[in-house]
């Protein structure tokens, strides 16, 4: 009995979490110090301790009456059946009605067999080797390998010539056009931390990031080297790093949202080992409900690799965030509570102590799109998004839905911006700005280009991918400039070390900045999704940017200009107009439902959360692509409808609000012949 249940167990449980684990080894184990031996304890218990406590159960129902635990048994054995039939649903894409009939007939079915047929029985017994085949194919021959024998090397650390205090906060997901002006200037009215970064600071415009994930653009960033796939992005395979140069002559202080490049030594992990297995479990079973549960269940949820606790507080955006009660793994969910837990590691230089070192790498403004420019939510941190498809995580083709995520996307990286400004705020009152090197850098970019992958480079989205911002504020520096040669990520290391007078104790790819500029003979290049380099050109990378911002321009305008960022659409010159002031047109009447409207009458101004984006469907048989959203009498947002459904997502401008009740109406948009835009009322039937 025992070893059907470890065969069923094996295929409905095990089986199904480690075939996601083998593809996203990065997400789970790095953060959580779950490696070596006790990844090994941890993964073999997953796959013996369920099973052995059901046939303990049906052992101890057993009281003398076997008939009692053979009952026991088959109904673990039906529990299992139906499990494998709900993965074997989502593996076929079934919706949730059919889904449930799967589980029912797999559940039944199966178990009606075993319990009349003997050879049923027997096939069990004959797969008995399964869940050693699947624990050792998983161990031993994907990247969790690295994990079970890698160690930490002992590498040589550098001696700084200038020990100035270090602070380098990696961005994640940020192409630079995101906050230049139609001029390839910065946007100084939009993003004005950034333009004051820039007055004391090399801006290299240029910057071309060294692959298109983070799992290796990261890497590449902090140790100056090509990356090749294969490798996780954990200090075992990656030895060489910015934490290891550093760690002799400074004080480190390290917040890595997705690595952990950063040695034990350096970056001790405070939890203890049970506690770190109860995260990992957690975090395993709910990665098991996204495997096996009807898509929408993996679509509302937040990237992999978080716990429970994390999952459905990240869901709550009303929550408020202890950054201290959630472990690292977690904490990137929430990266406004990231990033303050980063500014309280900061402080005044004491006596002859080391230099400090500062480092975070944020999750921001990385998807999923849910912060306003004052650092409010207006949703939770699942990953549904009109237009963006989870599977493969691709735009529609629908331009109004790319437009509306170009929006959001723009509106994070405002918050981004201010952030930006409370760490300047922060190193000038401490006194340690004018003596640091600050640098502050992305990973990778991100497109916006309907019907396309959002993140895998193509010749018609390069300069999206991969030109990111580089500012490099150098120790003493008052004065900005810009330089236009082209730099790679892989150059930061380096240039860090260059500006600390460090010699570097190995080899690199990446040059310091100075001498890079000068260097008209390298290779512009991006590790491709093929783990092969795609060439780059500069020029080529030029003006799809300019083409980039005209789109931009065209659809949000630039700086101080109005509508800002709120109106998109046809629509979005009558941004802030008061309805009484507005053109209108006849009564359209059509099925309208809006989402959520109940939360406009409980506007709290203390809240971590404001109701900033309006969903719901419009259906109607009239002409209509888009809608426009009143707040209190006054237009604050429009936006498109989606496709054939009629949905919308349409963010409105936190300035309309009120604390309390407020008065939300959505109108339908036309545009007359002479392109008069009208707002019509809406007849709900």
């Amino acid at each position: 009995m025992l070893v059907h249940l470890l065969v069923l167990w094996a295929f409905a449980v095990v089986q199904p979490t480690l075939s996601v684990l083998a593809d996203s080894v990065d997400f789970f184990f790095p953060l959580r110090h779950v490696e070596g031996l006790l990844l090994v304890v941890t993964i073999i218990s997953l796959a013996l301790l369920p099973p052995a406590l059901m046939w303990l159960v049906a052992l101890l129902a057993d009281r003398g009456r076997p008939e009692r635990r053979w009952r026991v048994h088959l109904a673990f054995v039906a529990l299992l059946s139906a499990m494998y039939g709900a993965y074997l649903a989502r593996r076929a894409g079934l919706g949730l009605p059919l889904t449930l009939v799967s589980i029912a007939l797999v559940g039944w079915g199966f178990t009606t067999l075993y319990r009349r047929w003997q050879p049923a029985r027997s096939i069990l017994s004959v797969l008995a080797p399964a869940p050693v085949v699947f624990l050792v194919a998983f161990l031993a021959f994907t990247n969790a390998s690295h994990l079970v024998t890698g160690g930490e090397p002992e590498v040589a650390a550098g001696q700084a010539a200038d020990a100035v205090p270090v602070v380098v906060w990696v961005l994640d997901e940020f192409p630079v056009a995101s906050i230049l002006d139609p001029d390839e200037q910065l946007d100084r009215a939009r993003f004005p931390n950034f333009a004051r970064l820039a007055a004391d600071s090399t801006w290299y415009r240029n910057t071309l990031s060294a692959a298109w994930t983070t799992f290796e653009a990261v890497p590449a960033l902090l140790t100056g080297k090509w990356q090749t796939t294969g490798n996780l992005p954990i200090v075992s395979d990656h030895p060489e790093n910015i934490f290891t140069l550093l760690r002799d002559d400074y004080d480190e202080h390290v917040i890595e949202s997705f690595t952990r490049l950063c040695p034990l030594e350096t970056c001790p992990n405070r939890a203890s080992a049970a506690s770190r297995v109860l995260s990992l479990v957690s975090a395993l079973s709910l990665t098991y409900a996204t495997v096996a549960g009807p898509k929408v269940v993996e679509r509302r949820l937040p990237n992999p690799g978080n716990t429970w606790r994390a999952v459905i507080t990240a869901l709550n955006p009303k929550a408020e965030i202890d950054a201290e009660s959630f472990e690292t793994a977690d904490l990137r969910l929430f990266p406004g509570p990231q990033f303050e837990a980063f500014l309280d590691t900061i402080r005044p230089r004491a006596g002859n102590d080391r230099p400090p070192f500062y480092f975070l790498h944020s999750s921001l403004p990385h998807s999923p799109h849910n912060h306003l420019p004052n650092g409010k939510l207006y949703r939770n941190h699942s990953k549904d998004q009109l237009g963006l498809t989870v599977a493969n995580d691709a735009w529609a083709n629908d331009v109004g839905a790319t437009i509306a995520g170009w929006q959001r996307h723009l509106l994070q990286t405002q918050f981004v911006d201010r952030l930006l400004g409370e760490l300047i705020d922060r190193l000038e009152r401490d006194g340690l700005y004018d003596d640091a090197l600050l640098v502050v850098v992305a990973d990778h970019g991100a497109n916006f280009l309907p019907g396309s992958n959002r993140r895998r480079p193509f010749a018609g989205n390069l300069s999206d991918i991969a030109m990111v911002p580089l500012f490099v504020k150098a120790p003493g520096q008052t004065r900005g400039r810009t330089v236009d040669a082209p730099l790679s990520t892989i150059d930061v290391l380096p240039t860090i070390a260059d500006e600390l007078g460090m010699d570097l104790p190995w080899e690199v790819d990446g040059q310091p900045a100075r001498s890079a500029v000068r260097d008209r003979t390298r290779r512009l290049r991006q590790l491709d999704a093929r783990g092969d380099f795609l060439p780059l050109d500069l020029a080529v990378l030029e003006r799809q940017r300019r083409q980039l911002l005209e789109l931009k321009h065209g659809y949000f305008g630039a700086g101080a200009q109005p509508p800002g960022l709120f109106g998109i659409g046809p629509a979005r010159r009558l941004q802030g107009q008061p309805l009484r002031q507005a053109a209108r047109g006849e009564e359209v009447e059509g099925d309208l439902d809006v989402r959520d409207s109940d939360e406009l009458g409980k506007v709290d101004f203390d809240s971590p959360f404001l109701p900033a984006l309006v969903r719901g469907r419009f259906e109607t048989d009239e002409d209509v692509a888009s809608v426009a959203v009143a707040l209190n009498g006054v237009v604050r947002g429009s936006g498109y409808l989606y496709g054939a459904t009629g949905e919308f997502e349409v963010m409105v401008d936190p300035a309309g609000f009120r604390e309390g009740e407020n008065d939300l109406e959505v109108l339908a948009v036309t545009t007359a012949a002479s392109g008069r835009v009208l707002l019509h009322p809406i007849a709900d039937d």
